[in-house]
């Protein structure tokens, strides 16, 4: 990791930084310079000068101004000098430059935010989201859940409401029972007679159907009921 280290921050191979650098030991004034180590050799008032040279290049660089001369011929010229300490208008132009570079990207971050809250919008909730617009840090996101959350308290308080307001069940009537009453039968009706009884009860009674395979086993059973050869003790309702 080290040798890699070297290799990059100084711009050369692995394979140079260990035939000529990695050997173990330190490296001082021309040497280093020759091994590649180190770009050159100054004197610390020297070193001091080129960096406040290099901070002043960083912070100020040269600008050129296009000038007209009084031939018509356009020249230009360095508005600023390179290494001059900085004047009192460089640094208030540059004060300057900075704020309204940071207002721009506040302002653009801020209706980012706004435009982002109003898109959760919902209806009955518009209060809600113009408190949120404008207290300068709620995201769409967070804007979403309370939205969502207002919304569910909204819906709750409404179905409560509705609850308290509706009309109290009444009890269910007792259901009718539709199913037709078996008519009596003796030894004193014909066998005519017990068979139209016993076909008017299979045609107004379905229920029969689902009891006997057919009509002619209940005129059957009808009649022995009739001849008291059966009785009938009880019907169930099907």
């Amino acid at each position: 990791m080290f040798v890699n280290d070297v290799a990059r921050n100084r711009g050369v191979s692995s394979e140079k930084v260990l035939s000529d650098m990695a050997e173990g030991r330190v490296f001082i004034g021309q040497r280093a310079v020759d091994v590649g180590l180190v770009d050159g050799k100054r004197t610390a008032l020297q070193a001091v000068q080129q960096l406040k040279a290099d901070r002043q290049k960083l912070l100020f660089p040269t600008r050129s101004a296009s000038a007209l001369t009084p031939g018509g011929l356009t020249m230009s010229t360095p508005a600023a000098v390179p290494g001059a300490a900085p004047t009192a208008t460089d640094i208030e132009a540059m004060r300057r430059q900075c704020h309204d570079e940071g207002f721009k990207a506040g302002a653009e971050a801020e209706r980012a935010r706004i435009q982002a809250v109003e898109a959760q919008t919902m209806p009955g909730h518009e209060a809600l989201i113009a408190t949120l617009k404008f207290d300068g840090k709620t995201t769409g996101e967070q804007a979403a859940v309370q939205v969502l959350g207002a919304e569910r308290k909204k819906l709750a308080a409404m179905g409560a409401d509705l609850a308290k307001d509706a009309p109290k069940a009444l009890p269910n009537a007792p259901a009718e029972n539709l199913t037709p009453k078996s008519q009596t039968v003796d030894a004193s009706m014909s066998d005519d007679q017990v068979t139209a009884v016993a076909k008017d009860e299979w045609a107004k009674d379905p229920k029969l159907h689902r009891q006997f395979t057919g009509e002619a086993a209940y005129v059957a059973l009808r009649k022995a009921e009739a001849q008291g050869r059966v009785r009938v003790l009880s019907k169930k309702p099907a």
